[in-house]
């Protein structure tokens, strides 16, 4: 499970490199060098063109995207930090913690995430 705070992937799965397919995040992050300390901004394009930002703050983040670029929300966990922020399927990630993320790649985007999501701290 892969969270917006702290992204982890399956156990069988943290040393393999990142591919195209379908994954879910856990919440974990760990920004580096984040302006946001503590917290990670995600910033979505929603299918009306409007913008949308979900500051999250701890993990599991409890969302599940395909592993492709643009990275588009398939499934947000009913009883998830996302769902509590308003979160929905079909949002696409346009920006991680005030980076542009519409010219990088899936594993970029990806490795952001997870790196922004593994300093979150973890609730059950």
């Amino acid at each position: 499970q892969i969270g917006q705070s702290d992204v982890q992937l399956p156990e069988d799965q943290n040393d393999k490199p990142v591919e195209e397919g379908s994954m879910v995040l856990p919440v974990a992050a760990n920004f580096a060098a984040s302006p946001l300390k503590g917290q990670l901004a995600i910033d979505f394009l929603c299918p009306d063109d409007s913008r949308v930002r979900k500051v999250f703050t701890r993990r599991p983040l409890g969302l599940d995207f395909d592993r492709s670029q643009p990275i588009v929300m398939k499934r947000v966990k009913s009883d998830s930090h996302a769902a509590e922020l308003g979160t929905e399927e079909g949002w696409r990630v346009v920006g991680v913690n005030d980076q542009d993320v519409t010219t990088m790649n899936f594993t970029e985007t990806y490795n952001l995430l997870k790196s922004a999501t593994q300093r979150l701290p973890e609730v059950q």
